[in-house]
């Protein structure tokens, strides 16, 4: 399963460009067993994409997993970070690819939940060789509701 994502994010990436956003601003992405979930994040002023918010929901009964596609020249070893109420979640790189790398980890529902209910979360990365991180605030308004549709969607697969 963890290869199959892996191989899928890259697309679902590709296709954030071709598709149109719902009206939550995520970009939804499914095949048989997995629905891919992208919301991007343009640094404010410039507008320059910064990073993807990416969510794997799977059809089987797995935890969702919740992460970042961030641009290449980054610090791995800290990974990256995600806050939110009062909770501070590092997620650690997976791969890289030519156009980036991926940070990921499960989340349980509880979890998921409790990110979901906020307006917006801080995403913070260190660029290589910066005592600074990058902080981005990235709206999810609307996840809980796209990633109940994307469910919904994999449940009416056969």
């Amino acid at each position: 399963m963890l290869k199959r994502l892996l191989l899928v994010i890259p697309l679902a990436l590709f296709a954030t460009a071709a598709l149109s956003q719902d009206n939550t601003g995520w970009v939804t992405q499914c095949q048989p067993d997995l629905c891919t979930l992208s919301r991007g994040l343009a640094e404010e002023g410039t507008g320059k994409q910064m990073a993807t918010l990416l969510v794997a929901v799977p059809k089987a009964s797995e935890d969702l997993r919740f992460g970042l596609a961030l641009p290449l020249g980054l610090a791995l070893a800290p990974g990256a970070r995600v806050v939110y109420a009062d909770k501070s979640v590092d997620i650690p790189f997976e791969v890289c690819f030519p156009d980036g790398c991926r940070a990921m980890m499960p989340f349980a529902d509880a979890d998921f939940a409790a990110l979901a209910a906020n307006a917006a979360i801080d995403v913070q990365f260190f660029p290589y060789s910066a005592s600074a991180p990058v902080a981005l605030t990235a709206p999810v308004d609307g996840l809980a509701e796209a990633v109940a549709a994307a469910k919904e969607t994999l449940a009416s697969q056969p």
